[in-house]
């Protein structure tokens, strides 16, 4: 995805409440890392969570990183270590499922019963009372009719609502195949079968 000589964006998560990507230029790119130029200086220190973009094949991409190092004699030069699998920027990655009319709840970071909106095999959005910077990861744990599932999970996408609470959207940053997006999968599934039944004895 990423491409030498090619552009890439920045965003730095918890820099501002808006979106703000920095320019910058891949300068080497592996399966597992890249080093990048930006435009203007910026301070970054080593384990600090980020997301990168870049166009790739006519669209739009995200990837989850980690800042690896940076050179002191050039500020603007980073490492990063890549985190997870790369997603659309443009569309989410795959269908979500409402949960609003179902009592399912998470444990994110320190906060034991957030109510989960919708859901999908890649994430889930739920209702907060805390702030979390966008492109930071917490822990979670969702459980829904025996189904458990843990795993850091990235905040992509913040909206705050009319009554002051905080709707997140959280992308689960391991790989595809791995055991949180595999449950996250089965409860996607479940949910969608709890709907079906509702929606069977009310028709």
């Amino acid at each position: 995805m990423f491409q030498v000589d090619k552009a890439v964006f920045l965003l730095i998560p918890g820099e501002h409440r808006e979106r703000i990507l920095h320019q910058g230029r891949v300068l080497e790119s592996t399966a597992e890392s890249i080093v990048a130029e930006f435009a203007d200086p910026i301070t970054l220190p080593a384990g600090t969570d980020v997301n990168l973009y870049a166009d790739f094949r006519g669209k739009f991409y995200q990837h989850g990183a980690s800042v690896i190092a940076f050179q002191q004699s050039r500020p603007s030069i980073y490492a990063f270590k890549k985190v997870g699998e790369p997603v659309s920027a443009e569309s989410r990655g795959s269908y979500r499922v409402s949960t609003v009319t179902l009592e399912i709840t998470a444990r994110i970071a320190m906060e034991a019963c957030c109510k989960i909106v919708d859901i999908s095999p890649e994430g889930f959005a739920a209702i907060t009372a805390q702030d979390y910077p966008i492109g930071s990861v917490v822990d979670s744990t969702l459980v829904c009719e025996g189904l458990s599932c843990a795993g850091p999970a990235r905040v992509q996408t913040l909206k705050v609502l009319p009554n002051g609470n905080r709707r997140y959207g959280f992308l689960a940053v391991d790989k595809k195949g791995s055991a949180m997006r595999k449950v996250l999968g089965q409860i996607t599934a479940t949910v969608q079968r709890l709907q079906l039944r509702r929606l069977s004895r009310t028709g």
